[in-house]
């Protein structure tokens, strides 16, 4: 049976000698597995969207249990992502918790655009990527049904977190944040979304190594 889905690839892993198996956020069937056989191969015409962080319609032959991807037509690879480390390290925060807080085959409309409108604004945005993302996770704790006022953190993180769960993403290019500041809010939004999700988050990591440097 075949079928198309507008997805955002999440995560690809290899299997076998030229395969991966792809995780993909869909805006209307949740979130799906995918194979995409001899992927790895330089001539393969699926290779770009077997890559986290591209969005495009997926076509899908299920056999079984399983999903195929035969063909995609892709919409975004948000290819600016891939040439600067903070909008990378931004992305890949992004795609890690759309994965963690998303389950296979149950709805996830919600989710999906939210790192949709994130990512967009992280690739496209003038002004630093990390406010993007701290739009994103200030949302997510209020998608999640967190509320920040069971954390202690200091009232001038708290402010700023209410302010840009109320704002509009690409409002947000006239803030002016300092570095220190901004490392501040994301130590605390990683504090608070592992303590809530109980999970580690492996791509905060790398992001604070480098807003550190």
């Amino acid at each position: 049976m075949d079928s198309k889905v507008k997805a955002l690839c999440l995560r690809a892993t290899d299997y076998g000698e030229t395969g991966k198996i792809l995780t993909l956020a869909t805006l209307s069937n949740g979130k799906i597995t995918a194979n995409v056989r001899a992927v790895r191969s330089e001539k393969s015409k699926l290779k770009m969207c077997a890559s986290p962080l591209c969005m495009g319609e997926y076509l899908l032959t299920s056999k079984g249990n399983r999903n195929i991807v035969t063909g995609c037509t892709i919409e975004d690879s948000f290819f600016n992502c891939w040439g600067s480390v903070e909008r990378y390290a931004s992305a890949q925060v992004i795609l890690e918790i759309t994965d963690k807080i998303t389950y296979e085959n149950i709805a996830c409309e919600d989710e999906f655009m939210l790192a949709v409108k994130a990512i967009t604004a992280v690739n496209y945005g003038e002004t630093t990527p990390y406010i993007y993302l701290a739009w994103y996770l200030s949302n997510i704790l209020l998608h999640i049904g967190v509320d920040i006022d069971e954390f202690e953190i200091p009232d001038n993180v708290r402010i700023l977190l209410r302010g840009l769960q109320k704002q509009e993403i690409f409002y947000l290019e006239t803030l002016e944040i300092d570095s220190a500041m901004m490392l501040q809010i994301i130590s605390y939004l990683h504090m608070i979304l592992r303590s809530s999700l109980s999970e580690k988050i492996n791509s905060f990591a790398e992001l604070l190594k480098i807003i550190n440097r």
